[in-house]
């Protein structure tokens, strides 16, 4: 077997890109990771350069397949390794075939004598090991967390950057339930469409004939997690016979937090923009880490003499 023969026979993504960022070569593999072939992506640019314009009914450029928390992180590490003639590596999430998975790409600049100066790149599918690799790195600096918060707010804040540093939670909130009032309080909420973070939300009265519905006492009623996607959750609205409480996600994902079997709230997260931002991946890196999330959380309200209401 001769060595084109290996490159397109493997199952990592082989490719060069000139020093425009055009592909001059992409193996097969490419189809299988991210859903198009390689005649439809040879030729086309890696990333936009001034005046391309954007195909909606065909491969446009391979920026659009990385996912937008990473993609400019990505495109500055290609880039610069264009300008400076050196090599490059990056993990990140692109747009596959089954939606968003984790990647880890790595490339080296390359001027043969003659030939047009390039960069030769390998692209690998890691989701598996690095999504593993990523609840282990969260779940380890728990206890840390636990030990250096001043209270419980600090606390919070703490937990939303550890997970931050592998999900984007742009929106975020943590809501805890006092059981005895049936009330729901969410005493950590960062979004976008506040001007001020980290402000809490209105309590949350749990009431059956509510005309309104929350998906976050459903989280807690349920102990179940959720991904929703706009579209199913007008669906779930209209079956229960109930108004949507709060501004519309195009896609919602939470999950129960839960100590010794009691659920005693819910940590969650929503993009407005993106209705595949977050994938059935992420809500189980999501729930993997609930669990400890939860615990420390309750140790700090018993060790601050704290209740949820």
């Amino acid at each position: 077997m001769n060595y084109k023969n290996l490159i397109e026979n493997i199952d990592s993504v082989i490719f060069s890109i000139s020093r425009t960022g055009r592909f001059l070569y992409i193996s097969p593999a490419v189809e299988k990771l991210v859903g198009f072939s390689q005649s439809q992506v040879k030729g086309q640019p890696y990333f936009y350069s001034p005046g391309h314009k954007k195909r909606k009914d065909r491969f446009s450029a391979f920026e659009e397949l990385i996912h937008p928390a990473h993609r400019r992180d990505v495109l500055t590490r290609i880039k610069r390794a264009l300008k400076n003639h050196s090599d490059y590596s990056a993990t990140y999430k692109i747009m596959g075939t089954g939606g968003y998975k984790w990647v880890y790409e790595q490339g080296r600049y390359t001027q043969n004598s003659g030939s047009e100066p390039r960069i030769d790149s390998i692209l690998f599918d890691a989701h598996n090991s690095i999504a593993q690799s990523l609840v282990n790195q969260v779940v380890s600096k728990i206890p840390c967390l636990l030990s250096t918060s001043r209270d419980l707010i600090h606390l919070y804040r703490l937990i939303h950057e550890s997970i931050g540093s592998i999900l984007d939670l742009s929106n975020f909130y943590i809501a805890l339930i006092n059981p005895n009032r049936d009330v729901i309080r969410f005493p950590y909420n960062v979004s976008v469409l506040t001007e001020e973070n980290e402000q809490p939300m209105d309590d949350f009265y749990i009431r059956h004939d509510s005309a309104f519905f929350s998906i976050t006492a459903h989280i807690i009623e349920t102990g179940r997690p959720i991904l929703i996607k706009h579209a199913e959750y007008r669906s779930m609205l209209e079956e229960k016979e109930k108004m949507i409480l709060g501004t519309p996600a195009k896609v919602f994902m939470g999950v129960p937090l839960t100590v010794d079997g009691t659920t005693i709230g819910a940590m969650a997260t929503q993009s407005y923009t993106d209705e595949n931002y977050f994938t059935r991946d992420d809500l189980d890196l999501f729930n993997q880490i609930s669990g400890p999330i939860a615990s420390a959380i309750h140790c700090k309200m018993a060790s601050s003499a704290c209740s949820p209401a």
